[in-house]
């Protein structure tokens, strides 16, 4: 007879699989001999149940529930969206996983076949997933919505101070504690801003990755009469410096007529509030559209250069993939950008003062200002430079596509989440 041991809690103190019988034994002061489907309903119930990660391998092929719940919105449109696809395509095969979508997704957007494929397995559930543990990839008051008892948080935030208010849905610290065992963020700037609001559990730091899509590509030189490319993109709030950015590109190159700047956007933002054709300089081109991850990273291998001075980001996904295409880039030196800033594979602008947040992040803290004269100047000898070698690639763009591909890859970090999970599951207090 083969046993696979559980650790539980009171009332049972353990339970033990048979699967050659079909039969399960449960330890409660006495030996318990039952029908498989009738303890599985019983362990499905029990909210103390707790599966011990050495043996989960070998339940994997006697249970018919996963280990984990993986609650994330789903769809490279938001930041939460592009971390939860791929956390969702990763972990396949490394931990078994239940999905549960959170918020408003739209299954075209999920691009990925695997992720697709979990989608399916989801759909017709009752949207209980019968899991002690669960990864939640959102923001605190969404916590309550996943039914999972023991619950990882991975989340950030875009200004020095987080949500404290009923429009916010609450007191996001006080959620994280009640309602979390462990939070994760993808950075050392965010861990630190979290402690700071009062987060008093766990705090681990998992740096992101870049989607395959975005890589080095060679290419020709441009012909001459072909124009200094600049791109920025994103969902180009005011966070984002969109207007700034175009007045930095007319500070340091407002007499060429030989460049143009490419504002990828979507949701009709630019700026605060909505979208409005306010731009007539025809050297600058809006782009308001959802766009898939390869037409991202097309649009980086037709530029020359990246320019992305936001004003504060939780991680900065976009600067990162705008590298690994092999752009050099220009960035805030500030917030989640701060640990791969670095001279001799991007073009860091340092932060002048700390500004009031505005917008939906009005009261919530401050946004760093970049030095503005500083981002011209750096623009300027970007644009010169690339005359001077002949509209050639960017040397400074080929270092930092194989130094960033290196640090910012997506199995790197699922090895890393799995290492946090399995710390957070095996220090738990009930085991």
């Amino acid at each position: 007879m083969t046993t696979v041991p559980v650790l539980n809690r009171a009332p049972f103190t353990m339970c033990y699989m048979d699967d050659q019988q079909g039969e399960v034994i449960l330890e409660s002061g006495k030996w318990q001999v039952v029908p498989r489907d009738f303890a599985l309903r019983r362990l499905q119930s029990n909210p103390h149940l707790l599966i011990d990660w050495g043996t989960a391998g070998q339940w994997d092929s006697l249970l018919p529930w996963p280990h984990l719940t993986l609650a994330t919105p789903l769809g490279r449109w938001t930041g939460y969206g592009t971390v939860g696809e791929q956390f969702a395509h990763h972990l396949q095969g490394q931990l078994p996983y239940r999905l549960l979508p959170l918020g408003c997704w739209d299954r075209p957007a999920i691009s990925s076949p695997i992720v697709q494929q979990a989608v399916q397995a989801s759909d017709g559930q009752d949207g209980h997933p019968l899991t002690q543990w669960a990864l939640c990839i959102t923001i605190p008051p969404e916590l309550p919505r996943v039914p999972s008892p023991r619950r990882l948080l991975f989340s950030m935030w875009e200004t020095g101070i987080l949500p404290n208010s009923p429009q916010a849905g609450g007191n996001w610290a006080e959620l994280t504690n009640r309602w979390a065992v462990a939070l994760i963020v993808p950075c050392a700037s965010q861990a630190e801003m979290w402690k700071r609001a009062g987060v008093a559990i766990p705090i681990h730091t998992c740096p992101l990755g870049v989607s395959q899509e975005f890589h080095y590509r060679e290419r020709p030189p441009r012909p001459q009469e072909a124009p200094f490319t600049i791109l920025h993109y994103g969902l180009l709030t005011s966070r984002k410096a969109p207007i700034e950015t175009i007045q930095t590109c007319w500070r340091a190159l407002g007499q060429e007529n030989d460049w143009r700047l490419i504002l990828k956007t979507r949701a009709g933002q630019l700026g605060a509030g909505a979208f409005t054709p306010l731009v007539s300089d025809e050297r600058i081109t809006v782009i308001n559209d959802d766009y898939t991850p390869q037409q991202m990273a097309d649009l980086c291998t037709a530029a020359d250069l990246g320019l992305f001075l936001s004003k504060y980001e939780g991680y900065g996904l976009p600067p990162r993939e705008m590298m690994a295409s092999g752009l050099p880039v220009i960035w805030s030196k500030f917030s989640g950008h701060l640990e791969d800033c670095n001279d001799h594979y991007n073009i860091p602008i340092p932060i002048v003062r700390i500004i009031g947040a505005n917008e939906g992040y009005a009261g919530m803290g401050g946004w760093g200002e970049p030095d503005w004269a500083a981002a011209a100047a750096a623009l300027r000898r970007a644009y010169d430079d690339w005359k001077a070698r002949g509209r050639t690639q960017s040397e400074m763009g080929r270092r930092a596509a194989a130094w960033i591909s290196g640090r910012c890859d997506w199995q790197r970090s699922t090895r890393r989440l799995l290492e946090i999970i399995k710390e957070t599951i095996n220090g738990s207090d009930h085991h």
